[in-house]
C-alpha cells in the first residue's frame, strides 16, 4: 500500500475552526498547523549534534580515519518520497533502495591523516547520500554507495588523494542487501546490481481482480500482529521483482561487470578471498501473507563464480510460527514443522546435544584465504549413541565438495567459539567447562594449547575480558598478537556498588608463554579507565599499544577522542555539548522502597534554579520492564555508569525542567514469575508510582498535587493504565500506544499466554476497556506509518473516541509518515509545542481543579 497521509489533528471540547481563544494554549493544542515551541526549545530540537565527530572507523593502516557527516534531521518532504511496504520491507522503489538509505546516509565524508593531521575530502556527487563506506583489505581504497534521486551507484576512492570513481554502470539494486564486499585480494568489489534485462515492474490492477485470502495453518501458529504484511498476487509480484538482482563482481580498477550466475531473489551474500567462490543466501517460495518476509524460505550455498551452487550450507522453510512458546521464545519464531523434522534435536548444542547427523556452525572465510572455518560435532557412534562426542573445528577447502574437509582441532569440551591469529597458524576457541568458559590458544604447528583466560557467569564482576581483534590481511578479523607474540584482553570492570564506583574499561597484556593447557596466562594491565571519567579504547594504531586512540567522556563532558603518543595526547575533536542548560541541571539518582519492601531506583531532573523552597510540578517518564525477583531486576543495574556523559535527544523530556518542571524517571519494576509476569501488574504498577511519589514529596522534589505521567509505545499503554489504576496525576502524555490488548490476542511485551489462556490479565491491562476510570486529561500522539508490532495506529482512533463519548478530557494527534517514533523536523517542534501547552494547561498552575 503506498503510503501518502494528511495531517490529523483532534482536540475534543473544541471545533475544528476554534474562535478567538483567550487561553494562548488552547490556540497551541487546536492549531490545524504544525505548530512551534518557544525558542529556548526549538533550539534544543534542533542542535546539530550531527556535526560532533568520531575517530573510530580507522583504516587497515592504521593511520587514516573516516569522518562521515550526516544531513542531520529529515524534513517531512523527505519522508513524503513515495515508498512502498511489503512484508516488513519499506523500498524506493523508483530508486530500487530499501526507504532508509534514502533518508538517511552521510552528506560528506573525509579521511583523516593521524601522522600529518591533514583533512582530505572524499569526493562525491553534490547533494547525493552516500552510505556504506567499505575499507579494501589494503586500507588503500574505499568503496561506498552513492545515492542520488533515482539510483544508487557503487564508487570507489583512492585512500591517499581522496579522488573518487563512479564503478558500476548499471544502478545497483539495494532492497534486502544494502552494502557490497571486497574480495579478500582487493581485486573486486562484488555488489547486486539490477538486472540488465529486467522485466517491466508490476502493475496494480486498477480494479481488484480478487479478494484478500487469508487461511489457518495446519496447526496452531502463535503469530505477532505484524504491519504491512503481503496482501495479495501483486504485492508478491511486487516484493519478487524488488529482490530480484543480479550478483556482479566488478573490477576494482576498470569497472569491468562479471556477473556471477542468472538474477535471482537474494537476501545477502559473504565474498571469500577472491572472486571464485561467494556465500550466497536466496530467498525461497512459497511466499506467505501471514508473516513478513524475513520469515519467508531461504537458503545458504556456495556459489562458484559461475554462479552454480557447490554447496548447501543451510536451508530454512517457511517459518510459520509456534503452537507451544516459551519464555525465552515467546513467539515460538525458531518453530518450522518441516525444518524440525529435518533437524536434530538440540540442534544449538555442543557434544552431546545433538542425536542426529552434526550440522556444521559458526562459518566463517579463514584469515589466510585458504577455504572456510566451522565447527563440527562428531557423528555419533552407531554402537553407543548416547556416549560422548568430540567438538571440532573443521577447515573446508576449495571445490567445496563433501570430502574437502579436514579437522584442524577437536576437543572433549562443546566449542562455543572460535577466533585466528593473522596467519592462521594459531587457533583461539571458546570452550565450555562444566559451567566454566574458556578461551584457549592453539598453535597449530606443535599442537600446545594455553589456557587465555576463564570466567564463569556467576562471577559477573571478574570478568577477564575478550579478545582484541584487528583487521587481517583479507579483510576480516583477526586476533591481536603484539611483536612478542601476546594477545590483549579487552572489558570493563564493574563494582559491587556503582554508585561509589563507576565501571572502568581496561586493557591487559596476555604472556601466552607464560601459560599451560591447565595454568592461565599471567596477564599485564596495559591501560584502566580514571575512576572519575569513563575512557575507553577504540582504535590500537600499532601492536604494542605505543599509539592508540582514546575516547574520554564524563557526567558533564561529552565525549572527545584523543591520540595517544608514548603518553603524549594530543585532542583530536572538539565535539560540543548542544544542551549545557540541560546537562548542567541537577540530576538526583536515589532508591525507593515499595510497602512490599522491594527497591526500585528513581533519576529525578530539578527545576532550573530549584532551591527547594517549594515544590515544583513534576512530569513522570517510563516505560516498565518485567523481571522475576529483586535479584533480577538489581542485576540489570550492575552497568550504571555515573561517569558516562548523558545523551541529549531532540526528545529528551529534561527540557522541561527548564520550564520548572521537576522530570522524573523512574524504573517501574513488574513482578512474577516467567510465565505469569503481568498478574501482578497493576498492583505493582500502583506500588511504584506511589513510592515514587512519597520519595519525591519527602525530598522537596514535586508537588504531588501538580503531576503529570507519560510514555511511548509501552510507557504509552503503562501511561494510559496509571491514569485509569490511580488517582495520582492531572494529565498524561502517551505515544504510539497499545489500549486494548484484545488486538494482540497471541500475547505482548513479555506475555506469552494467549487471551484465551489469560483472559482477565488482557481485560484488565486493557484501558480503553475501563476508560470511564481516566482521572487525567490525556494527550495522545501517534506515527500515521507506525510499524511496531502491536501498536498500530487504530489504537489512538479508538480510544480517543472512547474518551470522547465518555466526555473525557483528551486530545489526539496523528503525524503523516512517521513510523514508531517522530523523526522529522516538522513533527519535532510540534510535539513539543503540544506538550507543553498541555501540561501548562492542565498541570503547571496551583489552582487547576480547584
Amino acid at each position: 500500500m503506498w503510503i501518502g497521509l494528511s495531517f490529523l489533528l483532534v482536540v475534543p471540547g473544541l471545533t475544528q475552526t476554534p474562535p478567538a481563544a483567550k487561553d494562548p494554549n488552547d490556540e497551541i493544542l487546536a492549531k490545524e498547523a504544525y505548530a512551534e515551541p518557544a525558542a529556548e526549545i526549538k533550539n534544543l530540537v534542533l542542535a546539530q549534534w550531527h556535526l560532533n565527530e568520531s575517530f573510530a572507523n580507522v583504516g587497515p593502516d592504521r593511520r587514516t580515519v573516516l569522518l562521515t557527516r550526516s544531513a542531520g534531521m529529515a524534513t517531512i518532504a523527505e519522508y513524503a518520497r513515495p515508498y512502498v511496504r511489503l512484508g516488513g520491507l519499506a523500498i524506493d522503489v523508483d530508486a530500487n533502495r530499501a526507504r532508509t538509505l534514502s533518508l538517511g546516509g552521510s552528506v560528506s565524508a573525509d579521511l583523516y591523516d593521524l601522522e600529518t593531521g591533514k583533512r582530505t575530502a572524499i569526493q562525491a556527487p553534490k547533494d547525493a547520500r552516500l552510505s556504506g563506506f567499505q575499507w579494501s583489505p589494503d586500507g588503500k581504497s574505499l568503496a561506498f554507495l552513492v545515492h542520488e534521486p533515482n539510483e544508487s551507484h557503487l564508487y570507489v576512492a583512492d585512500v591517499a588523494t581522496g579522488r573518487s570513481r563512479r564503478l558500476s554502470r548499471r544502478p545497483l539494486l539495494l532492497t534486502h542487501v544494502t552494502s557490497v564486499d571486497w574480495t579478500g585480494d582487493g581485486k573486486h568489489v562484488v555488489a547486486l546490481l539490477v538486472p540488465a534485462k529486467r522485466t517491466p515492474r508490476p502493475v496494480e490492477p486498477p480494479v481488484p481482480a480478487e479478494p484478500n485470502v487469508r487461511l489457518t495453518t495446519r496447526n496452531p501458529a502463535r503469530l505477532r500482529t505484524f504491519p504491512s504484511l503481503l496482501e495479495g498476487p501483486y504485492h508478491a509480484a511486487l516484493y519478487e521483482y524488488l529482490i530480484t538482482g543480479q550478483l556482479t563482481a566488478l573490477d576494482a580498477k576498470t569497472g569491468e561487470e562479471t556477473p556471477v550466475g542468472k538474477p535471482t531473489m537474494i537476501r545477502g551474500f559473504d565474498v571469500g578471498p577472491n572472486a571464485k567462490f561467494v556465500r550466497v543466501t536466496t530467498v525461497r517460495k512459497p511466499f506467505s501473507y501471514l508473516v513478513p518476509v524475513s520469515s519467508f524460505g531461504s537458503a545458504e550455498e556456495i556459489w562458484n563464480e559461475k554462479g552454480e551452487p557447490v554447496a548447501e550450507i543451510s536451508r530454512r522453510a517457511l517459518q510459520l510460527g509456534s503452537a507451544d512458546p516459551t519464555p525465552d521464545d515467546p513467539w515460538g519464531d525458531a518453530f518450522d514443522a518441516d525444518e524440525q523434522a529435518r533437524r536434530p534435536s538440540g540442534g544449538q548444542g555442543g557434544p552431546g546435544a545433538e542425536t542426529g547427523p552434526p550440522r556444521k556452525r559458526n562459518l566463517a572465510w579463514r584469515p589466510d584465504g585458504k577455504g572456510i572455518s566451522f565447527l563440527l560435532l562428531e557423528p555419533a557412534n552407531r554402537d553407543n549413541p548416547s556416549a560422548k562426542r568430540k567438538d571440532r573445528v573443521m577447515r573446508w577447502f576449495e571445490p567445496y565438495g563433501d570430502k574437502d574437509v579436514e579437522t584442524i582441532y577437536e576437543s572433549e569440551n562443546a566449542i562455543t567459539g572460535v577466533q585466528y591469529a593473522a596467519d592462521a597458524k594459531t587457533l583461539f576457541v571458546n570452550e565450555s567447562v562444566a559451567a566454566e568458559q574458556r578461551t584457549y590458544a592453539v598453535d597449530l604447528g606443535p599442537g600446545t594449547r594455553r589456557l587465555v583466560s576463564k570466567s564463569r557467569a556467576t562471577e559477573f564482576y571478574r570478568n577477564p575480558g575478550s579478545l582484541v581483534t584487528t583487521t587481517g590481511p583479507m579483510g576480516g578479523s583477526v586476533v591481536l598478537r603484539d611483536s612478542q607474540g601476546n594477545v590483549y584482553l579487552s572489558g570493563t570492570q564493574y563494582a559491587e556498588d556503582p554508585m561509589a564506583e563507576a565501571p572502568r574499561p581496561f586493557v591487559d597484556r596476555v604472556k601466552l608463554a607464560s601459560a599451560t593447557d591447565e595454568s592461565q596466562a599471567e596477564s599485564e594491565r596495559m591501560f584502566y579507565s580514571s575512576p572519575d571519567r569513563f575512557e575507553r579504547l577504540i582504535a590500537f594504531l600499532d601492536v604494542d599499544l605505543k599509539r592508540t586512540l582514546v575516547a574520554r567522556e564524563s557526567s558533564s563532558e561529552t565525549t572527545q577522542h584523543f591520540l595517544s603518543d608514548a603518553g603524549k595526547e594530543t585532542q583530536l575533536t572538539k565535539n560540543r555539548d548542544y544542551a549545557a542548560d540541560v546537562t548542567a541541571l541537577r540530576n538526583e539518582r536515589f532508591r525507593v522502597t515499595r510497602a512490599d519492601g522491594f527497591k526500585f531506583w528513581v533519576e529525578a531532573t530539578l527545576p532550573r534554579g530549584f532551591d527547594g523552597s517549594s515544590k515544583p510540578p513534576a512530569f513522570f517518564w517510563f516505560y516498565p520492564s518485567e523481571f522475576v525477583d529483586q535479584k533480577t531486576y538489581d542485576e540489570r543495574g550492575r552497568t550504571y555508569n555515573k561517569n558516562a556523559f548523558r545523551p541529549i535527544s531532540r526528545l529528551n523530556k529534561a527540557f522541561l525542567a527548564l520550564l520548572g518542571y521537576t522530570v522524573v524517571e523512574p524504573d517501574c519494576p513488574i513482578i512474577g514469575p516467567a510465565d505469569r509476569k503481568n498478574d501482578k501488574y497493576v498492583a505493582d504498577l500502583r506500588s511504584n508510582l506511589y513510592a515514587t511519589i512519597n520519595a519525591l514529596e519527602a525530598r522537596g522534589f514535586a508537588d504531588r498535587d501538580r503531576l503529570a505521567i507519560g510514555g511511548h509505545s509501552y510507557g504509552a499503554f503503562s501511561t494510559a493504565n496509571a491514569l485509569v489504576h490511580t488517582p495520582f496525576f492531572r494529565a498524561g502524555i502517551a505515544g504510539d500506544g497499545a489500549y486494548n490488548r484484545l488486538l494482540t490476542p497471541a500475547g505482548f511485551q513479555s506475555e506469552t499466554r494467549t487471551l484465551w489462556e489469560a483472559r482477565e490479565v488482557y481485560t484488565t491491562l486493557s484501558p480503553l476497556l475501563w476508560a470511564e476510570q481516566v482521572t487525567g486529561a490525556l494527550l495522545m500522539y501517534h506515527g500515521a506509518d507506525d510499524q511496531n508490532v502491536g501498536t498500530f495506529p487504530i489504537n489512538s482512533d479508538r480510544m480517543f473516541q472512547a474518551l470522547n463519548t465518555l466526555g473525557k478530557t483528551a486530545a489526539l494527534y496523528v503525524y503523516p509518515y512517521e513510523d514508531h517514533g517522530p523523526a522529522t523536523r516538522e513533527t519535532l517542534l510540534d510535539l513539543w509545542a503540544r506538550w507543553i501547552a498541555w501540561l501548562e494547561k492542565h498541570v503547571k498552575s496551583p489552582e487547576i481543579g480547584k
